[in-house]
């Protein structure tokens, strides 16, 4: 092997090796940030097991469907480890599949037919059709925040502006942390989440009731108030 290759190899080993988020933690500001994106992570993951232990006897949900929540769930996983970390733009990108995926499980649950489309607009037009998506997130329909975030987050990842624009040219320039860029993740994150849990909220509340008790204590925690008194009274 090259020897200039060689010597990379090893560099970059040790790099991996003394990898570390210490100095990132040690900012108060990005902590608070990452106590809110956790919650919401937390609540997610909540729902997720409930559903996956419930659907064994209550089969709420298709086989397929499932697997593309599971789906959803992982995205929004691997997006909040790698905004941690500080690579905005991938966890933006992440998010974007958790949506596609999310859509995928809710209309596929009803529309196998879903699974084989490739336009995510259609899927939209899909997702405007249906009942369930109408609920109030705050005060905006479910399908239209959806969206809306969505075509925000495909700015992100088309590199729309400079500002959408990491420019990681080193793997020594991570972890990092800029405040703005956490800041405006940590408010999509939380609405992207909120408007998952207000879904389950509105349109599967036999699954919130089925709950552990202390899962369900959690899930009423986590969810916004705004999201909870919007969706109890549409």
């Amino acid at each position: 092997m090259n020897k200039y290759i060689e010597d990379d190899a090893e560099r970059l080993i040790e790099y991996f090796e003394s990898y570390e988020l210490k100095h990132v933690f040690s900012n108060k500001e990005f902590v608070d940030e990452y106590r809110k994106v956790h919650k919401k992570v937390l609540g997610y993951l909540v729902v997720f097991s409930e559903i996956d232990k419930q659907n064994i006897d209550k089969h709420r949900f298709q086989e397929q469907a499932l697997y593309y929540l599971k789906e959803s769930v992982s995205d929004v996983l691997q997006s909040f480890f790698i905004w941690v970390n500080g690579a905005y733009k991938g966890a933006d990108l992440l998010l974007r599949s958790s949506i596609e995926n999310f859509n995928k499980a809710i209309i596929g649950n009803v529309n196998s037919d879903v699974y084989t489309e490739k336009s995510v607009y259609k899927i939209f037009d899909c997702a405007k059709l249906m009942k369930e998506y109408q609920i109030l997130i705050g005060k905006e329909k479910m399908v239209e925040v959806l969206h809306r975030i969505y075509s925000e987050l495909c700015k992100s990842t088309h590199t729309a502006t400079t500002d959408d624009m990491d420019h990681i040219t080193a793997l020594k320039l991570l972890p990092m942390y800029e405040p703005q860029k956490t800041k405006e993740y940590r408010k999509m994150f939380e609405i992207i989440l909120d408007t998952y849990l207000g879904f389950f909220l509105a349109n599967h509340r036999d699954i919130v009731n089925d709950m552990y008790r202390r899962n369900e204590d959690l899930f009423y925690d986590i969810l916004s108030k705004n999201v909870i008194r919007s969706v109890i009274t549409c």
